[in-house]
């Protein structure tokens, strides 16, 4: 039998599913047996942001009900979908679409153009980014948005390392241009809190 990349990487995918659906301390409904881990899945709509000029509120953003504390342990386990930002009149089509890295464009779900950055965003990053902030003691306001991706909030092992507050996720948009977005992200995020 004659072996290539393509079965060795449908083996491995294969493996990996048939191992997450022996876990049997895990249910995603957000209770877990024997432990205080938690996995929820939580919908991004990209039609819902912060107003014109707001860069650091949680109004619009979408809460995730996890309040996190430092050394907590926090994995974003997938992130999926396909949202639109509007019309920026390039050769990306009419109304491109985003992923939730927001570093490639897509027209009818195909990739077309490399990502916009956009120094006017919420993050002065990729346009349709997924971004996360934590909301510090519950003030309605995060000290700073940071894609899910990549993110100097997140460390070795995805332990967290900021204050104690409640988790939030937005597209990343212009305040104030939320309202020609359509689409949403699917987050599903696992959250295990610091041992004692």
């Amino acid at each position: 039998m004659r072996v290539n990349k393509v079965t060795v990487l449908l083996l491995v995918v294969a493996a990996t599913v048939l191992a997450c659906g022996a876990r049997s301390d895990l249910d995603v409904s957000g209770s877990s047996s024997g432990s205080m881990e938690e996995v929820r899945e939580i919908v991004v709509p990209a039609a819902s942001g912060p107003p014109a000029g707001e860069y650091f509120t949680t109004m619009g953003a979408t809460p995730t009900g996890i309040t996190l504390h430092p050394g907590d342990q926090i994995d974003f386990l997938s992130a999926t979908g396909l949202a639109t930002y509007g019309s920026d009149g390039t050769a990306c089509g009419p109304m491109p679409q985003t992923d939730p890295s927001g570093m490639t464009r897509y027209e009818n779900g195909m990739p077309v153009c490399p990502g916009k950055v956009d120094s006017s965003s919420v993050d002065h990053g990729y346009i349709g980014a997924l971004l996360f902030g934590v909301d510090c003691g519950g003030q309605g306001s995060v000290a700073g948005w940071a894609p899910v991706w990549g993110s100097a909030y997140l460390m070795t092992l995805s332990v967290y390392q900021g204050c104690t507050g409640q988790l939030f996720l937005l597209y990343n948009d212009d305040p104030g241009q939320y309202g020609n977005n359509a689409g949403d992200y699917t987050a599903t995020i696992e959250s295990i809190p610091a041992g004692p």
